[in-house]
């Protein structure tokens, strides 16, 4: 019964990246393993922002969020079931639709934590405060709406 966020900050690229943002490698982990992969790759800024700021919703009672991905076919909905059970569902669009992977109850509270732990982990990484500043200002700003919404 978890879900976790996982940010590897080794795998970071700021400067010789293809791309104007950092990317590196970020999943979530359940009990049946991590989702989309273990070396998924992505925008980590983007995601960290974007993940964080519908967990601030989420934890101030919206009924369901979704954590989306850059590529957007991969996401995962999170909704406030009956009794206080928070469900995560696991997934992917494809031609033929939405598609679950598979789904898992949580607690958001360790969610929350290692959401915060990833996001710490690149606001430590150097190469990204002196490089994007105003990316890392955005992260540490939703950051402390998490921390200060959480209930």
């Amino acid at each position: 019964m978890s879900l976790e966020v996982y940010m590897d900050p080794e795998s970071v690229m700021v400067e010789g990246n293809y791309y104007p943002l950092p990317t590196g490698i970020i999943y979530v982990e359940d009990d049946e393993g991590a989702f989309p992969d273990y070396d998924y790759n992505d925008f980590v800024s983007v995601l960290l922002g974007w993940w964080t700021n519908e967990l601030v919703n989420f934890a101030w009672g919206a009924k369901a969020v979704k954590l989306r991905f850059v590529d957007e076919h991969y996401y995962i909905h999170l909704v406030h079931e009956d009794n206080n059970v928070c469900k995560a569902y696991l997934g992917q669009t494809t031609l033929n639709g939405n598609e679950v992977s598979r789904e898992c109850e949580f607690d958001l509270n360790d969610l929350i934590i290692s959401l915060t732990r990833a996001v710490n982990a690149l606001l430590r990484n150097k190469e990204f405060i002196m490089g994007m500043p105003k990316e890392a200002e955005e992260l540490r700003y939703v950051l402390d709406r998490l921390r200060s919404h959480k209930k």
